[in-house]
């Protein structure tokens, strides 16, 4: 017992003189809130109208939960090594998020020196919002949080831009305000083909601008589709953000356009018509954002508006003589307003409110036969909570 003792106690201070020369740190955030949904979907292809509310207790309303563990060690001469392993789990009921992956917000390794900053792992895409390299969601009020209708990226803005596996990833120096960005997936989801141009890829360019109290980026990007998907053309997605500080309030904007996209406004290219959709080219459409953050009785006010339009056509006709008729095109619209109010309990506690309106609609109409369908969506939706970081 007492050999064992001493093994533990020398497994812990090999570990603990490895934790300090590694430089190693632990964090994190809970997020946990009440949140109220009212929703009405309205279906006039199969004749269902769909509406109720929810009241529920959620998890990562504001911001999602996670435990975060980041290491780096100076190798000298200007060079660090590094890594950000991030865990995403649900505090309303312990369960793992992202798909049950132990660090599904993120594993990367990264070097760093004068050259600049490479890294490798599992990565939010620039256009994203998500991971170590957001560029362009930082010019929305809400990022890619607060509630599900709100201002969510899947809701209102282009494609299906997340995190993914495989990726690489280089940030340039600071040069007079300016760094470059460039990554690229070489298997974006889980199904690895044995050949790599069978796999969903993505590559994306990007820069950021800081000038005094003036910030703005930009990403172009594409996702590289694989031939089981809906859209099997290559997407071209174009995303620009902007924001000044005024002191009183700070004004921001990001504006997206997308092509042969997957997903656009919270509708997916399967929906034009019951999900029977054989089309190479996909949506496209534009998304805008505009709000502000203003200081207001020692917390902060978050106002945004959303728009989204967009378009698609889709051949419905399984291959059948009846090609022609079966060819429809789709209207996308969708708009949004949400207010949002936080307040500061500590340096590590705050608490949120939000309130969120969200209107969505997809028409349909045949090209040959003009009969129109309409798909309709209305959210309404109201959540408070507590985050404390640690």
């Amino acid at each position: 017992m007492f050999k064992k003792s001493l093994i533990a106690i020398a497994a812990l201070g090999a570990f603990a003189g490895s934790a300090m020369a590694a430089d190693i740190t632990i964090s994190g955030r809970i997020d946990t809130g009440l949140n109220f949904h009212d929703f009405e979907y309205k279906n006039p292809v199969t004749g269902i109208t769909d509406d109720g509310n929810e009241f529920s207790m959620k998890s990562g309303q504001y911001s999602g939960s996670r435990v975060t563990i980041k290491g780096s060690e100076d190798l000298g001469n200007g060079m660090k090594v590094g890594f950000i392993l991030e865990n995403g789990f649900d505090s309303d009921d312990g369960e793992l998020g992202q798909g049950g992956r132990i660090f599904g917000r993120e594993a990367i390794v990264y070097l760093e020196g004068d050259f600049g900053h490479i890294s490798m792992g599992r990565e939010g895409a620039l256009s994203s919002g998500l991971g170590s390299y957001n560029l362009v969601y930082g010019y929305t009020p809400y990022g890619t949080g607060w509630g599900d209708f709100g201002s969510k990226n899947s809701e209102f803005m282009i494609g299906d831009r997340d995190r993914f596996n495989n990726t690489i990833t280089y940030r340039s120096p600071e040069f007079a305000g300016v760094q470059v960005y460039a990554q690229y997936s070489l298997a974006a989801d889980d199904d690895e083909d044995d050949q790599s141009r069978n796999n969903k890829r993505y590559a994306g360019l990007g820069a950021t601008y800081k000038l005094g109290a003036f910030s703005t980026g930009l990403v172009v990007d594409t996702i590289m589709n694989k031939a089981a998907s809906t859209n099997t053309e290559d997407s071209l997605g174009i995303s620009w953000g902007a924001s000044y500080d005024l002191g009183f309030t700070k004004p921001m904007i990001m504006v997206q356009y997308g092509k042969n996209e997957q997903k656009l406004g919270g509708f997916e290219a399967a929906d034009v018509y019951e999900g029977n959709v054989l089309s190479d080219e996909g949506m496209k459409g534009y998304a805008i954002a505009i709000g502000a953050i203003t200081p207001l009785f020692g917390g902060n006010l978050y106002t945004v508006a959303n728009y989204t339009d967009g378009e698609t056509e889709a051949d419905t006709s399984f291959g059948t003589a009846t090609e022609v008729s079966a060819i429809r095109t789709a209207d996308i619209q969708r708009w949004g307003i949400s207010v949002g109010y936080d307040y500061p309990l500590s340096k590590r506690t705050k608490l949120y409110g939000f309130a969120a309106y969200n209107d969505g609609e997809l028409k349909s109409t045949g090209v040959r036969d003009h009969q129109t369908v309409k798909y309709e969506e209305t959210d309404i939706e109201a959540g408070f909570g507590l985050i404390h970081y640690f």
